[in-house]
């Protein structure tokens, strides 16, 4: 197996925010592409990370694979990627991963490939009455407005103003941020009904750190279910995070 990214930040600031939420990965790779789905341990955030064969400039596989790896040392890694880097991932006989940046120079690097078969997660048949499209940053900077706040997180659909309200009540003081399609913080804007649901701040943090690399984020959401973060990636990638809701 040997694949060739053009762009190595795209899977630096992807593998950032993905090692925020799983320790371990495995990677399944076949004729359509790459693909991670996984659990984090407590079972709160199912993380989707996909790219097609065709978003790769070299795609070298025989049949279908799949390579392991610690979040931890997968990330320090990808951490050395620069701008202009290009990113080449390729089995080693040895039973290693070599990770290769192509830029200024030829940078080499290599981690045990994990023998990990993929999770075994089904897929997600919910139904979502609000659905609203912006730009990553938008969605990173509110929700560090309430980070400091409160340790919960509100979001709410209000469809006859084509808004969503975002709020944090903590013990001593309360943040409420409204994004309207009327204002241009919200790009897209549907939903057929009202609906409100709280999540643990923590998890909204260390998912917005896929921010960086994004071109816009899709959220979806219904009264008290998961929320979706759907996260579009240079190359048609997807980088897509389930979170379940906060029950008090």
């Amino acid at each position: 197996m040997r694949l060739e990214f053009r762009d190595a930040r795209v899977w630096r600031y992807s593998m950032i925010s993905i090692a925020k939420i799983i320790d371990e990965a495995s990677f399944q790779v076949d004729d359509s592409g790459i693909r991670l789905r996984a659990l984090d341990p407590s079972s709160i955030v199912l993380v989707d990370f996909e790219y097609p064969r065709q978003a790769f400039t070299v795609y070298e596989l025989k049949g279908r694979d799949y390579f392991g790896v610690g979040m931890e040392d997968f990330t320090k890694i990808l951490k050395r990627a620069g701008k202009g880097d290009e990113l080449v991932l390729e089995k080693t006989p040895d039973g290693r991963l070599s990770i290769v940046f192509r830029g200024r120079g030829l940078r080499r690097f290599s981690i045990p490939n994990l023998d990990i078969p993929p999770q075994d997660v089904p897929e997600l048949s919910l139904e979502f009455s609000a659905r609203v499209k912006m730009l990553p940053k938008i969605l990173k900077d509110v929700v560090k407005e309430m980070e400091p706040i409160s340790d919960t997180i509100v979001f709410e659909a209000v469809p006859e103003e084509e808004k969503i309200i975002v709020k944090a009540t903590g013990d001593i003081a309360e943040a409420e941020v409204e994004l309207s399609v009327a204002s241009g913080a919200l790009l897209e804007f549907e939903a057929t009904s009202r609906a409100t649901s709280s999540f643990t701040v923590d998890y909204l943090v260390n998912i917005t750190a896929a921010a960086q690399v994004s071109e816009y984020v899709y959220l979806e959401l219904a009264d008290n279910a998961p929320i979706k973060l759907e996260y579009g990636l240079p190359q048609e990638g997807k980088l897509t995070f389930y979170v379940a809701p906060r029950s008090e």
